[in-house]
């Protein structure tokens, strides 16, 4: 979470970052991005660099986490999409499992 600062969670961050660095495509499952993890989300958004797709599956809920998604990181409106079925995990049409 964004107020824990040990070493380990620090650790953590770092690994995230460099794990999602180059990302082109991000499925997101069930994560609301809450405001209280707002830093913390930007940063690791921000090391994605360009993404061209991006897919919000959070059932009813997609469109209010795809607009906060939005306003956390920079990333083109359009290349985002809320994904409502929530029966199975989204896979990208396209994409090996």
């Amino acid at each position: 979470f964004a107020w824990e600062d040990s070493a380990p969670v620090l650790r953590s961050r770092e690994q995230a970052v460099a794990a999602v660095r180059g990302t082109s495509i991000l499925v997101v499952i069930g994560y609301s991005f809450p405001l209280f993890n707002r830093d913390v989300d930007a940063e690791i958004l921000a090391a994605m660099g360009d993404l061209a797709e991006v897919y919000v599956q959070c059932g009813n809920d997609g469109p209010a986490v795809r607009e906060r998604l939005l306003s956390t990181a920079s990333v083109d409106p359009g290349a985002v999409r809320a994904i409502q079925d929530v029966n199975q995990f989204h896979l990208p049409y396209g994409a090996s499992a």
